[in-house]
């Protein structure tokens, strides 16, 4: 092998990451140096803060000693029931290195940073063999961004806005997760290995490939189990269709996909046990309706549009190479289970994979045919003599092109999380007084109490408090509309106390918080109730205990 060639590569890549975990890094850096002396940052930023928080319960369990996890989101009493390795090291690691949870979240984030990097390059070498196309096709898939700048563009100058559903910078492109999804990014990138892997078995035929396929495959659906069925699927159409091209079924060739899933189906076992245990209200309250096609097309931009305009129907795909074909069978799967909603009503859930085959595949079309096209044609070829451009040069200037026109929706959304930042507000800041109050928990209640509370404040008590919430997340709470209809009555001043006591009594409640927003949940003061003893006062939370012998 080349060194000067492999340090190159090294550098690019380890540079690019460097860069990424540094202009990721700015608005924690921001928000922590910006925080008012009456506010605490909770060390969390951008989209989806109660999501990270789940994600923090399970990691603060392992991080106590635990291997099987219990949903300390609800109230409902169960056994420890789940198991998951991703948490399970995140956990461990806090808990040997002493790192707090917020510290740990930071070095896996980088970290993450870095194997997202090196996995996505390897993935995108599948397709790409010239080293400047691979390279402009990575940056194009970490820094493109959709057409959402152009609402934001007629909003500024017109005040005209749609009811257009575009997430937040974390739910537009692969940038923003970076910024506080580390979770999604080592899901996609494990995603992306495992495919490399079955296209290095189709390439070499070796089988190693097709084990590591489906040992990566069960790796990346402890995190994320929504892509399993898609990789599943995967590997029944993929060599079937390859089948159906050669007019002959080759077992040899079959076999190897049969052993990707066989190793793979561990976990797919493992997730139908799962909906057995409290997880299976978990799993059917995951519900997202799917994106128009006119949301699509805003929320992943030109890629998208350049990979409609390249493709020439399904009739040709005898004559489509392998990797072309992989990358169609891939697509066509992710908007089958993104459009069959609600009969999937989670499909949405894989679409953050749209982020890497959308450029990939538009790529492919402005390299493979259009610069091609270009250069056979008079103007192509004088301006490439007068500029003394060979094709490589019309790759940088294309894919230079590209980016800046993909870019613009990540510098409107960097700037508007900056500016919610200024406003030092939940969820990235909460009351110190809040704060205190969670503190006080922590060290004088135990994780089997259950701790009525606003949902705002509810998603915090496990990680924050290590007790269990009422109502906290709108997955992981049971019921979560309804225990919130729950909420909502027991501190209407209107309720009567006899609903209050029977409903601390039905959830096993041990205490209530009480701070600036349960105060504006309907005017009951606990002070008042002779069934509530007061154990902690601040100058803005109390926290009350429930005395059954007193109601």
């Amino acid at each position: 092998m080349n060194v000067s060639w492999l340090r190159g590569r090294t550098a690019f890549l380890l540079s690019t990451a460097f860069v990424l975990i540094c202009l990721s890094s700015l608005p924690y850096l921001y928000a922590h140096l910006s925080c008012p002396a009456d506010k605490q940052f909770v060390g969390l930023i951008g989209w989806d803060v109660p999501g990270t928080y789940m994600y923090f319960m399970w990691q603060k369990q392992a991080q106590e000693g635990h291997i099987l996890f219990e949903d300390r989101l609800t109230p409902e009493q169960h056994e420890p029931f789940y198991f998951n390795l991703e948490w399970l090291l995140l956990g461990r690691l806090a808990r040997y290195s002493g790192l707090s949870m917020i510290a740990a979240f930071q070095l896996e984030r980088c970290l993450t940073i870095v194997m997202a990097c090196i996995t996505l390059y390897y993935f995108v070498g599948c397709f790409f063999v010239d080293v400047t196309q691979r390279r402009a096709v990575f940056l194009w898939i970490v820094l493109t961004s959709g057409l959402g700048w152009t609402l934001w563009l007629v909003h500024k100058v017109t005040g005209q806005s749609w009811p257009i559903r575009v997430w937040d910078i974390e739910g537009v492109n692969l940038f923003g997760y970076l910024i506080n999804k580390p979770h999604f990014v080592r899901s996609l990138a494990l995603v992306c290995l495992s495919y490399a892997f079955l296209l290095k078995g189709e390439q070499t035929h070796r089988i190693v490939y097709f084990v590591l396929s489906g040992l990566t495959i069960m790796l990346q659906g402890f995190i994320r189990p929504y892509d399993l069925p898609a990789a599943f699927l995967i590997l029944l159409l993929f060599p079937s269709i390859l089948s159906m091209r050669r007019r002959k079924i080759q077992w040899l060739h079959l076999k190897n996909y049969l052993t990707a899933a066989l190793t793979a189906s561990p976990i797919f076992i493992y997730y139908l046990f799962l909906r057995r245990s409290v997880l299976r209200e978990v799993f059917q309250a995951v519900s997202f309706e799917a994106f128009t096609p006119l949301e699509m097309i805003l929320w992943l931009g030109l890629p998208l549009l350049i990979a409609l305009g390249g493709f020439d129907g399904w009739r040709n795909f005898r004559e489509w190479d392998k990797p072309k074909l992989f990358l169609y069978i891939w697509v066509t799967i992710i908007g089958g289970l993104i459009y069959t909603y609600p009969i999937v009503p989670w499909g949405m859930e894989s679409a953050g994979l749209c982020y890497i085959v959308a450029p990939i595949l538009a790529a492919r079309l402005l390299y493979g045919q259009c610069i091609p096209a270009l250069l056979r044609t008079d103007v192509g070829r004088n301006l490439s003599r007068r500029l003394k451009w060979e094709e490589r040069n019309w790759v940088m200037a294309v894919s230079l092109a590209a980016i800046v026109l993909c870019f613009p929706s990540n510098m409107v959304l960097y700037g508007k999380l900056f500016a919610t930042l200024a406003t030092h507000s939940r969820p990235s800041h909460i009351p110190e007084h809040v704060a205190q109050a969670f503190s006080w928990l922590a060290e004088n209640a135990s994780p089997e109490d259950v701790v009525l509370s606003a949902p705002p404040n509810g998603y915090h008590l496990p990680v924050d408090a290590s007790v269990t919430a009422f109502s906290g997340h709108g997955h992981f709470t049971v019921d979560y509309a309804g225990k919130n209809r729950l909420v909502a009555r027991f501190f209407d001043v209107r309720e009567s106390d006899d609903f209050r006591i029977e409903l601390l009594k039905k959830y096993h409640v041990s205490y209530v918080f009480f701070s600036d927003i349960e105060r504006e949940w309907g005017g009951f003061e606990p002070a008042g109730a002779r069934y509530l003893k007061p154990v902690y006062n601040n100058a803005g939370t109390a926290i009350y205990q429930f005395r059954q012998e007193h109601n």
